[in-house]
């Protein structure tokens, strides 16, 4: 079918659209996850996420690291 498995490195709690993390504790979490050739796993359903989002990208790249989309096959 063309399918290729990923495995994510990280992944915390921010599907429970009631019970969202503190904006400033998730992206302290998440960043103090990254290492080189991390995935992380942040679902769409997260007001957290959409909250942090651009923040969480700057800081990402301001430690060096680059935001690349997954192989295809």
């Amino acid at each position: 079918e063309g399918y290729v498995p990923v495995f994510w490195s990280f992944a915390y709690r921010d599907w429970l659209t009631n019970d969202q993390p503190d904006p400033e504790e998730a992206k302290a979490r998440i960043l103090g996850q990254l290492h080189d050739g991390s995935i992380l796993l942040l679902h769409t359903v997260s007001a957290t996420n959409v909250e942090i989002l651009p923040d969480l990208i700057d800081a990402i790249r301001a430690q060096g690291y680059r935001i690349v989309p997954l192989p295809t096959p």
